[in-house]
């Protein structure tokens, strides 16, 4: 199978690269992404928006922390330095 990519741009319906609109062959298997060059507000919004739920759906989840294998204040023990070892 050979592949080929082109960029451009969509108009009324056309495909157009290097301002030429591009002829495909009749029933040829074809893969479009849609590239958005910039977010609306309303997206950006609903992006904050949902990272903000998120952030309020797992609040519980902080007391996991407080196992010692993820502990995160001082566990009364030792640090060992390497470098000291010889």
């Amino acid at each position: 199978m050979q592949a080929q990519a082109y960029e451009g741009y969509f108009e009324s319906g056309t495909f157009y690269t290097a301002g030429q609109p591009l002829r495909i062959p009749e029933r040829k298997r074809v893969l479009i992404a849609i590239l958005g060059d910039r977010q609306s507000d309303i997206e950006k919004q609903a992006a904050w928006n949902g990272f903000k739920q998120m952030m309020k759906d797992t609040e519980h989840e902080n007391v996991l922390l407080d196992d010692e294998s993820f502990l995160r204040r001082d566990s009364g023990r030792s640090l060992i330095n390497f470098a000291d070892e010889r």
